[in-house]
């Protein structure tokens, strides 16, 4: 081992409680908020049991106030579990924060502007942090992460191009959105493919993550199969995903989600990981408001999170297949 001391997040008690709950209300928030109460709203006419729906609204409303709440005490509560090893790190998640909320507050372009910076800038650091010192083995997960933190970037690239113009008083082009919002879609597809390419290299999946696998894939394929056009808008108020690539890309990407997503759910020790994954999803491709910036970055600092190694061989990480799930066990 070198001197390095990873980021160990799965011993910190506060922090997966609050990103369990925050991807537990995360999921029904992108469920309920983005998805059903949208394609319930654009039904023409009255809308049978309009007193359910008036509930899944209301529902839907409190779920992403709530996630709100969850992911700003998460981050707050990560950057003191890191504090004491990685406190350049933590002052760099604390500023993003903060600067991020007082956007929210203020609708200052000039703390805007400042908040997105801080924000990309917290991404590369994570990344930086987690590379420090990792294995070869662990490659697959840095590219992984690697992946994640530039789609995450390049998703906010737009917003902080729009900031700056304001502050120079010049306009912003629609086009350069596009294709930000474009790339970072697909190192946002891509990352889960070097998650579970990682996973396969350490551990034998059991049949329930085979299966996990297989119900994701066949669901992606016959969501994005039945109405292309539908999916895309969909997609969008979920996510803003634009489903601009090949659908073989969703696909591979979704299988890997459900492979790696239950299998990180069936360690203890890695469930915080899991939690991330589906924050990502909830952060979405194009931040809509405040605290998906802040729920990018809890969810690429969770996914950062090694869990310790007993030995210099990566396959000790895991010594009983599909308990523990550490692929990024090789980055300590």
């Amino acid at each position: 081992m070198n001197g390095h001391v990873p980021l160990r997040l799965s011993t910190a008690f506060g922090v997966r409680v609050l990103a369990l709950a925050a991807a537990l209300l995360g999921s029904v928030e992108l469920g309920v908020h983005r998805v059903v109460a949208p394609v319930l709203a654009h039904i023409p006419g009255e809308v049978p049991g309009q007193r359910f729906v008036d509930a899944l609204a209301w529902s839907g409303e409190r779920a992403f106030a709530g996630t709100a709440l969850l992911v700003v005490c998460g981050v707050v509560v990560a950057g003191g579990a890191v504090f004491r090893d990685h406190r350049p790190l933590a002052v760099l998640i604390i500023a993003s924060a903060a600067f991020t909320l007082a956007d929210a507050a203020t609708r200052s372009v000039g703390i805007a502007f400042a908040g997105h910076v801080l924000t990309i800038a917290a991404f590369a650091a994570i990344v930086a942090v987690a590379a420090r010192g990792a294995r070869p083995a662990a490659r697959p997960v840095l590219a992984g992460l690697g992946l994640t933190a530039f789609g995450l970037a390049a998703a906010r690239w737009p917003l902080l191009a729009d900031s700056w113009s304001a502050l120079l008083g010049a306009r912003s082009g629609v086009g350069t959105a596009f294709v930000a919002w474009t790339v970072a879609e697909a190192a946002l597809v891509a990352a889960p493919v070097a998650f579970g390419i990682a996973l396969l290299l350490v551990t034998t999946p059991s049949r329930l993550e085979w299966a996990a696998a297989t119900v994701a894939a066949l669901g992606a394929g016959a969501f994005l199969a039945a109405e292309p056009g539908y999916a895309g808008l969909v997609s969008i108020w979920a996510t803003g995903s634009t489903l601009a690539l090949p659908t073989f890309a969703y696909v591979l990407s979704a299988t890997c989600v459900g492979l790696v997503l239950t299998h990180w759910l069936r360690g203890p020790s890695t469930r915080h990981l899991a939690a991330g994954l589906v924050l990502l999803a909830v952060a979405g491709v194009q931040p809509a408001v405040a605290h998906h910036n802040l729920t990018a970055v809890f969810a690429l600092l969770l996914l950062a999170d090694a869990s310790p190694a007993p030995s210099h061989d990566v396959r000790a990480a895991v010594p009983e297949r599909g308990t523990v799930g550490s692929a990024v066990g090789a980055l300590e």
